[in-house]
């Protein structure tokens, strides 16, 4: 902990706040369906299948915009794109409050994957990097994480208070979106005033480098760490159901639900990640990624074995606690495998292009698959399939990382070899 904060006073504090807090509040309004899937049914008057069209809309145009939002951050500034981002996004929160028809909501999640993606995702990287010299990138990196995590919790539960001013549910959910959108217009005043104004104090701008696209091509570490990310995050992704599973089955109300889904999406992570990372340093990132890709397979089929009941509510709960912190011990370590499968760090920035394109493409059509499940298998059955779903996605996750642990433990024997 000492040495955690040894030079804190370089890093620009208030300025890594605001980056946390904007990141923390931006992805409440293209994910609400993980806290309010049922309120979003009734007052939306949505199917479960267009539900899950809407997030798969979303997903797939945050997927498409990775690789060009590095190269508009190399050219425009940090601090307009990411003003942009706030106020166009809390903009279209105002919009989405008013209700709009299943056509408008497929139109307003393509405007959310620009303005969380291509606007945002790599000028908040730059943006953090300028927040403190290079000795100190990694306190500052995980201050942005973990004080992300803390402060959307905070704002999840302002959301829930906010639900909880309306004297029925729908308008409670048109409280919340106005909610999440008024702080998301405020980070992007806060970030037009405070944040540099230019890239003046950045690095010159880098080029895209075809010998480090070449390296990462041919990597075997970077199509293993994509096919990871890729079956880890479906997992991850479909432990959303959890909150109406909780409600439609558990008999939780409408705001205890939102509150369990707080927990298990925020509350849960800065615990989880922390975990993870010690564990990777410890017993290294391929062995701690075998366990938790384990336990996220345990958890699922528990709920299988048990289905849920207002009489297994606690078991519900703390079985999530421990699926999840298995689920952000592997979102906080994954990454480190680069390291681990010995890429070169002239490459990174290509191969986390080509890893994001592919980690998170089930973004595009998972929430679909899901939704179509639910409405042509009700009550248990369909939350059935869908845990049997992350327990394919789980065990695709450990076997790519027994075969990458096997590639990597090959490479070192012939190393040392030579």
């Amino acid at each position: 902990m000492q040495n955690f904060f040894k030079d804190f006073k370089e890093i620009k504090v208030f300025q890594l706040l605001i980056l946390a807090g904007g990141a923390g509040a931006i992805y409440f309004l293209p994910y609400l369906r993980s806290s309010y899937y049922d309120v979003m049914i009734e007052g939306l008057k949505l199917t479960n299948t267009q539900l899950g069209q809407i997030s798969s809309m979303y997903g797939l145009f945050t997927m498409l915009c990775y690789f060009p939002g590095g190269w508009l951050a190399d050219r425009v500034s940090t601090r307009t794109m990411l003003s942009f981002s706030f106020v166009s996004t809390g903009l279209g929160g105002l919009y989405y409050a008013t209700l709009p028809p299943y056509s408008m909501l497929l139109a307003l999640h393509v405007f959310f994957g620009i303005t969380t993606t291509l606007t945002f995702w790599a000028a908040l990287i730059k943006a953090a990097r300028l927040c403190g010299p290079k000795e100190v990138q990694g306190r500052v990196y995980g201050l942005l994480e973990g004080v992300r995590r803390l402060l959307s919790t905070a704002i999840g539960f302002g959301g829930v208070w906010a639900l909880s001013l309306a004297a029925d549910h729908i308008n409670g959910f048109q409280n919340v979106v106005y909610f999440y959108s008024a702080v998301l217009i405020g980070f992007g005043v806060l970030a037009w005033l405070f944040l540099p104004r230019g890239g003046e104090e950045s690095e010159e701008s880098e080029k895209i480098n075809f010998s480090a696209l070449s390296i990462a091509a041919k990597s075997p570490t970077v199509w293993f760490l994509g096919l990871i990310i890729f079956f880890s995050y479906t997992a991850y992704s479909l432990a959303d159901y959890l909150t109406p599973y909780s409600t439609n089955i558990c008999g939780l109300s409408v705001a205890a639900g939102a509150t369990f889904s707080m927990v298990r999406t925020y509350a849960i992570g800065p615990f989880g990640a922390f975990f993870g990372g010690m564990a990777a340093d410890k017993f290294t990132t391929s062995n701690t990624m075998i366990v938790a890709f384990l336990a996220a397979i345990g958890c699922n089929l528990l709920y299988i074995l048990f289905p849920g009941s207002p009489a297994l509510l606690t078991f519900v709960v703390a079985n999530m606690v421990i699926m999840m912190t298995a689920h952000f011990a592997l979102r906080g370590i994954y990454y480190a495998l680069f390291e681990e499968g010995q890429l070169p760090v002239t490459a990174t920035g290509i191969a986390t292009g080509i890893v994001a394109t592919i980690g998170y493409a089930p973004d595009a059509f998972i929430w679909t698959i899901a939704g179509n499940v639910l409405d042509k298998n009700p009550g248990q059955a369909g939350y059935n399939i869908i845990f049997w779903m992350a327990v394919a996605s789980a065990a695709g996750g450990l076997i790519c990382t027994l075969l990458f642990r096997q590639i990597v433990i090959k490479k070192r024997q012939a190393a040392q070899s030579a």
